[in-house]
């Protein structure tokens, strides 16, 4: 995946993966999410870090899904967010 970010608007940026199963039949199983960013924590923080320091090079990254990121995630602002940072019952 690629994203433009304005430079300006690079570290109030958090990306929030949902893994959901998905299937034809039937519902679809959300699997858990993990964040990216700079105001994740961890694994998170790294990952961004490196593809900041590599504009436009491919980076990996293994991330265990977690039922909420809430723990993940710096606070941001006394905003509220406009997304639930639970994963579970969420799409």
């Amino acid at each position: 995946m690629v994203f433009d970010i304005p430079a300006e608007n690079i570290d109030d940026v958090i990306l929030i993966v949902k893994v959901i199963d998905y299937d034809r039949i039937g519902s679809n199983e959300l699997m858990g999410c993990t964040a990216i960013g700079s105001n994740a924590i961890g694994i998170g923080k790294e990952h961004w870090s490196s593809m900041l320091e590599s504009p436009r090079e491919p980076q990996t990254q293994w991330y265990p899904l977690l039922d909420s990121v809430t723990n993940h995630i710096q606070p941001i602002s006394t905003e509220r967010l406009p997304i639930s940072l639970s994963c579970i019952n969420s799409r």
